[in-house]
């Protein structure tokens, strides 16, 4: 009761930031995306068998419409769907958690940096209702947990005088974190090769003892080297190395991070990595930030946040497409600690009108905010629903729920990865399609087609086409989504 006590505006936070992220996760966003799907039904295989969909024993990659998932998301969900069952909230429970934590870490993480109390409340409270940190966290992203895990390591390099217990933390916690995200690959060493430069003559009062830590994170990345092709297969498909002009290419993706078009007005173009007529931030904060960037002052405390802000960009940079929001997530951790920074300054040298410009600042943070919650959560489910495969759970309940009179379910595959989403909504049993030997997206009654579907057995069957799509047979049912458009038609076919 003490520790809630003192940390009482933090726990309100803390509780802003849990019941923002929590509340109707399992319906907003609306479906769930492929990725999403896939985390889960992996995560339902491994409890039930060990194995991955593809029957791999307890992989360090998780292969994936031929891409392949880090596999620290998906064994961390694994209780989460052993307690709460195959669904949307047990998918995405460890992404809004993740989040929530985040805003523990920040407030931390700013009171090491300014030993401020009350700026690093600010800070907790611009990430707990930041727009970026909100979208991310209310759905399966493995990138939340990676901004987690950042935050984590980044409290941890700036505490004011290093153990041998600390450096092993941050060797087991910086280690962990390339598992989280393909982008932490990057972060992540570029980060610690600045917390070595930054605290250098501090380690070697160590002496012999760092080698308890550098041996803890070396234990850590071995895996990594059986494994090596799989574990950066996603970063080389979608790397900028096929470019004529690699430097350019980068500085262009580098720089369109920083963007006030990207930050302040439109957001990421893709759909579900934004609000529709939103940035990634809120607007009232571009005038903290520029004023945060012309007052901070270069120390030794500042320099390591600095520099991640710095380096959040690059994983993103390399890759395309660009802005893509969720490559850069941790910039979501600097642009709270700087907005937070400049409205204490806004408010410190408006001292006289203190009721005043507190009051003002209440309300146009209150506006804002409920302004982008009525866009998630009114709008953005409808307008956005065909980017988290809205329909799909409509449709198979149907299935689910008839099948048994049929001899085939013809799903159609036009939207992509139909397979993922008939495991996921039937709990197909995980040994039992792990064993499968020839087409593995072919299962049970299940057969995928793509522009059309020619009978390929006797008796009846289930037909899901796309809406656009000339089905076989008696309609039977539309399937619509939450904006009440038609998706899928259902039919049968003799």
């Amino acid at each position: 009761m003490n520790l809630i006590k003192k940390y009482k505006y933090l726990v309100v936070i803390f509780f802003i930031a849990v019941t923002i992220r929590f509340y109707g996760i399992s319906t907003v966003p609306p479906g769930l995306y492929s990725d999403e799907a896939a985390i889960g039904y992996n995560a339902y295989s491994v409890l039930k068998t060990g194995r991955d969909e593809y029957g791999q024993l307890l992989p360090l990659t998780f292969r994936s419409f031929d891409d392949y998932k880090t596999p620290l998301y998906i064994y961390l969900t694994v209780p989460l769907v052993y307690l709460f069952g195959l669904n949307e909230f047990s998918v995405r429970a460890l992404s809004a958690l993740s989040g929530s934590l985040a805003t523990i870490t920040i407030y931390f993480i700013s009171l090491r940096i300014f030993s401020k109390k009350k700026l690093a409340l600010l800070t907790g409270l611009f990430l707990a209702i930041s727009p970026l940190g909100i979208v991310f966290s209310r759905g399966a992203f493995e990138a939340n947990l990676m901004l987690f895990l950042v935050s984590v390591y980044l409290l941890i390099s700036l505490k004011e005088t290093l153990s041998l217990k600390s450096l092993a933390t941050l060797a087991v916690v910086s280690g962990l974190s390339i598992y989280s995200y393909h982008s932490a690959k990057l972060i992540t060493p570029l980060f610690l090769l600045a917390f070595i430069l930054t605290r250098q003559d501090e380690l070697k009062t160590f002496g012999k003892r760092l080698i308890i830590p550098m041996f803890i994170f070396i234990l850590l990345m071995l895996p990594i080297a059986t494994n090596f092709n799989d574990f950066f297969t996603r970063g080389k498909a979608v790397s900028i190395l096929s470019s004529k002009n690699i430097p350019d290419q980068f500085v262009q993706n580098y720089l369109s991070y920083f963007s006030p078009k990207f930050l302040f007005a439109i957001g990421d173009s893709i759909g579900r990595h934004s609000v529709s007529n939103h940035g990634q931030l809120y607007l009232f904060e571009l005038p903290l930030i520029l004023v945060a960037i012309a007052t901070l002052k270069i120390s030794k405390k500042t320099s390591l946040f600095i520099f991640l802000l710095l380096i959040s960009p690059i994983p993103a940079s390399v890759a395309q497409p660009n802005p893509h929001a969720l490559r850069a997530i941790s910039l979501s951790l600097i642009f709270a600690i700087l907005s937070g920074y400049g409205l204490s300054k806004v408010l410190e040298k408006s001292k006289k009108q203190a009721l005043l410009m507190g009051t003002a600042s209440t309300l146009v943070v209150f506006y804002f905010f409920i302004s982008f919650l009525h866009l998630y959560f009114v709008h953005n489910p409808k307008e956005k629903g065909p980017d988290w495969g809205d329909g799909y759970k409509q449709a198979l309940e149907y299935v689910n729920s008839h099948q048994k009179d049929y001899t085939k379910v013809a799903f159609s595959d036009y939207f992509g990865q139909a397979y993922i989403y008939a495991l996921f909504y039937s709990k197909y049993d995980p040994l039992t399609y792990q064993k499968k030997q020839d087409y593995k997206h072919q299962f049970s009654k299940f057969e995928f087609f793509g522009e059309s579907w020619n009978k390929t057995s006797a008796g009846k069957a289930l037909v899901v086409s796309p809406f656009w799509q000339q089905y076989p047979g008696n309609k039977l049912e539309n399937i619509y989504n939450k904006k009440g458009d038609l998706v899928f038609v259902i039919s049968e076919s003799e």
